[in-house]
């Protein structure tokens, strides 16, 4: 019997279906593990806020107030408050009832997170 007609007749017994079934389990495996970590990861991306409000009650979260201070004023008060810390960024996250963060580093490069009513 030929190499095609063992294959054809009797898949079993020949050596290439040992082989692809192999090549297709860790691939399968390694797929799998790779798209289990992109899913998660984006999951965590996309409910980042509501996780951490779960996580951390209370921390950044204000009662939205009629009056609202701009963006001047919320950067002068944080560098008031800490005159020797350079200010990096800014976070505003969705919602009124959301402060936004401030971040900034000392001098010793430690990152402070300053949380401001809006």
């Amino acid at each position: 019997m030929s190499t095609t007609e063992l294959l054809w007749n009797q898949p079993k017994k020949h050596w290439a279906r040992k082989v692809m079934f192999q090549v297709h389990l860790w691939l399968g495996i390694i797929l799998g593990v790779f798209i289990a970590i992109v899913c998660v990861s984006g999951a965590i991306v996309v409910f980042r806020v509501e996780m951490n409000r779960s996580t951390t009650p209370g921390t950044a979260y204000v009662v939205p107030g009629a009056n609202r201070i701009s963006l001047d004023k919320m950067v002068d008060s944080v560098l008031k408050n800490r005159p020797t810390d350079t200010l990096h960024n800014v976070s505003m996250e969705a919602g009124p009832d959301v402060a936004w963060n401030f971040r900034t580093s000392s001098k010793e490069g430690h990152r402070v997170h300053n949380f401001v009513d809006q």
